[in-house]
C-alpha cells in the first residue's frame, strides 16, 4: 500500500510570527479578529492566523477561496510526491437556499479535477459533513452539513446544492 498524505482545509490566512503584546516588535503585529488562531511556541513567539479582507466568507467568518486549495494541493504534490486525499474541507452556510455552498463546493471540484489533470495523485475529497452538526466551540449554529438538520425533530432536507452533487456523482458514476 502507497502512503498518503491527508488535507484538512477550510480557508487560507495570512500567517504571522512574532512576539506577544508588550515585547519590542509587539507594533508589527496585525489586530486581532475573532476568526484568529493562535499557538503559543516557546520562548514566547506567538503564531497566529488571520483571515484575509476582500473575500466571500462563510457563516464562520473564514473567506471562501479555492484557489488556496489549489495552491495547497499543487504545492504538497511537488514537495513530497505522495498520494493526496482531501479527508475534510467544507463551508458553513445556514442561508437559505445556499448559493454559497453551491458555488464553493463547485469550485472546489473543478479545482480536484484541475490538479487532478496536472499530474497530482489526489485519491478523494472528504467534504465536511453529510448532516449538520455540533461543533464543539460554536454549538448548533454553523451549518456545514450537505443536507440540512431541522434540530427541534432531528429530520433531514436536501439543500439547493444537493441536485448538483448528485448530478456530478451520477455523471461520475456513468464515465
Amino acid at each position: 500500500m502507497c502512503p498518503s498524505s491527508s488535507v484538512n482545509h477550510y480557508y487560507r490566512s495570512e500567517v504571522f510570527f512574532g512576539w506577544p503584546t508588550g515585547s519590542a516588535s509587539a507594533a508589527a503585529v496585525p489586530k486581532s479578529g475573532p476568526t484568529d488562531l493562535f499557538l503559543r511556541l516557546p520562548f514566547g513567539i506567538l503564531l497566529r492566523a488571520t483571515p484575509i479582507d476582500g473575500f466571500e466568507r462563510s457563516d464562520m467568518g473564514w473567506d471562501l477561496t479555492p484557489s488556496s486549495w489549489e495552491w495547497l494541493l499543487l504545492s504538497l504534490w511537488r514537495r513530497f510526491r505522495v498520494p493526496l486525499l482531501v479527508c475534510e474541507a467544507g463551508i458553513a452556510d445556514g442561508e437559505a437556499p445556499d448559493e454559497r455552498r453551491t458555488r464553493y463546493l463547485a469550485a472546489c471540484l473543478n479545482v480536484a479535477a484541475s490538479v487532478r489533470e496536472r499530474g497530482v495523485d489526489l485519491r478523494g475529497f472528504l467534504i465536511w459533513t453529510l448532516l449538520d452538526n455540533f461543533e464543539w466551540t460554536e454549538g448548533f449554529r454553523p451549518r456545514f452539513g450537505l443536507l440540512r438538520t431541522d434540530f427541534a425533530d432531528f429530520s433531514r432536507h436536501e439543500r439547493a446544492s444537493t441536485p448538483m452533487l448528485r448530478d456530478l456523482l451520477a455523471r461520475m458514476a456513468r464515465s
